[in-house]
Order: C-alpha cells, then sequence, then structure tokens
C-alpha cells in the first residue's frame, strides 16, 4: 500500500510540474479603435468570459418574482395600540388614564443652572488683564519646553532616513538581482506592427519617416534589454500625399508560472542567509 502511495504522489507532483511549466500568454491588439485583451491558459480562455445564457437569466427573473409574491407585506405587521384595550376593561376600568396621557417633558439640569452660573461668568469677566498675560507666558514657555524635549528624544529626519538606509543596504542587491531575474522571464513577441506616416511635402514625409523609425528603434531596444523580446514583422510605411499617421500592433506577453516560482524561492533562501549572517555579526562583537 505504501509503495502505492508514493507512486500515486509522485505523479500528482509531475502532473502539477508539468501544469506549472507550461506559460500563461495575454494577447493584445491595440488599434485606432481601441484595445482589446484575451488571456489564455492551456487551452482555455480565462478573460474575457463567456456570457452566460439568456434562458438562465429568464428563470431568475422568474423566481425573484415568485418570491416577491410570498414575500409577507407591510401590513401584516402592523399593530394597532388600540386593540389592546378591550371593552371589558372600559366596563370595568381596570386601566390607568395616566398611562394614556402623554408624558411632560422634563427639564433639564442645564436650564435649572443658568441663574447659578451668571454670577460666576460676571465674576470671571471682572479679573484683571495682568492674570491673563501672566497664563501666557507660562503656556508659552511649557510649549518651548516640550518642543525641545522631543527634538532630543527623537532625531531628525535625515537621521531616520539614513538608519533606515543602513538597515536595509544588504537587501538592496538581492532586490535588484530578482527584479532583473522576474523581467527576463516576461516574453515579449510582437506578432505584426505596422505604423504609417505621411506629409504633403515630400520632404517633410522623409524627415517624419526617419523620425517615426528612430522613435520606434529606441522604444524596442530598452524592452530587448529588460524582457525577452523577439520581433516577427515591424513596418513603416511612408504616405507622401497626405498627413496622416496611424498604426496598429498585435503582441503577446507570456510567463510560466514555475519560473516565477523557482525566483521567489532562490530569493526567499537568499534573504535568510542574509538575516543569519546579520544576526552572526553582533554575537561575534
Amino acid at each position: 500500500m505504501t509503495i502505492i502511495v508514493l507512486w500515486i504522489l509522485l505523479g500528482l507532483i509531475a502532473l502539477i510540474v508539468i501544469l506549472l511549466h507550461f506559460s500563461a500568454r495575454i494577447y493584445v491588439h491595440a488599434a485606432a479603435d481601441g484595445l482589446t485583451l484575451k488571456v489564455k491558459y492551456f487551452w482555455f480562455t480565462v478573460y474575457p468570459r463567456e456570457p452566460k445564457s439568456k434562458r438562465n437569466k429568464k428563470q431568475k427573473k422568474a423566481k425573484t418574482k415568485k418570491k416577491s409574491e410570498t414575500a409577507p407585506t407591510a401590513d401584516d405587521f402592523s399593530d394597532d395600540l388600540d386593540s389592546e384595550i378591550t371593552d371589558e376593561m372600559l366596563m370595568t376600568g381596570d386601566f390607568d388614564e395616566k398611562d394614556l396621557a402623554p408624558a411632560e417633558p422634563q427639564k433639564t439640569s442645564s436650564e435649572d443652572d443658568l441663574d447659578e452660573s451668571e454670577p460666576e461668568r460676571k465674576f470671571e469677566a471682572t479679573k484683571p488683564e495682568k492674570a491673563a498675560d501672566n497664563k501666557k507666558t507660562k503656556d508659552k514657555h511649557a510649549e518651548d519646553k516640550s518642543k525641545k524635549q522631543k527634538e532630543e528624544r527623537h532625531p531628525s529626519k535625515l537621521a531616520n532616513l539614513k538608519a533606515k538606509y543602513l538597515k536595509y543596504k544588504p537587501y538592496i542587491p538581492l532586490a535588484c538581482s530578482t527584479v532583473r531575474r522576474l523581467l527576463k522571464t516576461i516574453r515579449i513577441r510582437i506578432d505584426s506592427a505596422e505604423v504609417r506616416v505621411g506629409r504633403e511635402d515630400a520632404h517633410e514625409a522623409a524627415i517624419y519617416y526617419g523620425a517615426v523609425q528612430g522613435a520606434i528603434a529606441g522604444l524596442l531596444t530598452p524592452l530587448a534589454e529588460f524582457f525577452t523580446l523577439s520581433v516577427k514583422n515591424c513596418n513603416v510605411e511612408c504616405a507622401f500625399t497626405e498627413n496622416t499617421i496611424s498604426g496598429k500592433c498585435d503582441f503577446s506577453v507570456r510567463v510560466r508560472p514555475s519560473a516565477l516560482i523557482a525566483i521567489a524561492v532562490c530569493a526567499g533562501v537568499n534573504f535568510l542567509k542574509i538575516r543569519h549572517n546579520e544576526k552572526k555579526v553582533p554575537e561575534q562583537k
């Protein structure tokens, strides 16, 4: 039994590895009419999803209508206060008339204390101005002392930034290398790119044509440095009789999940190594 279980586990691991080795594909079509995206993994389209059938929508609408018909209305929950006092109670006189009478509003304590607070306010208004000036000076001295204490306790922003930089300095090369490797795993393939430019004057059209070609080359060279780029078809057409600029591009972006997982695992191992070495340094000291 153990051998069978091991073979099953090995088969599942191999299947997962094979599935992760296949790349997810993003197809992009950019033109003057807009931009369209399509995401595929294996033979399944992840985006955009197919719209639901109309029959399901009709069935849902019918169910909601049935629920609304059977749902209770507000009249079912209405309470009649008059029904609580029956005719027998009126005949016998068991209820109290005080309960039926509206409650008188109670006076708040703030209204009663108005007369008492008025002499205190008058006394405060008659205080001399010198006492207020002394209080202001005392408050200023206290604020100045508190500011000085805060500055002594908390260092400046530059010191905080320097401390953070020294803390994360060993991890900067690791982050740069992982980002480069991640970008290189992304494969961009330009299937077809067509650009049409033109001017009425032939001389201006030729200059404009060369400028557009240079801009496209300047865009593709940094992409090739950071990503894995392959160009299948890229054309620039020059029109000498009209002032136009238009184009369309079809390209795809492919990424393997297995490569991303491998890079993440390597980065995690290197991070743990750096952390372990940092802990060893204070122990040696």
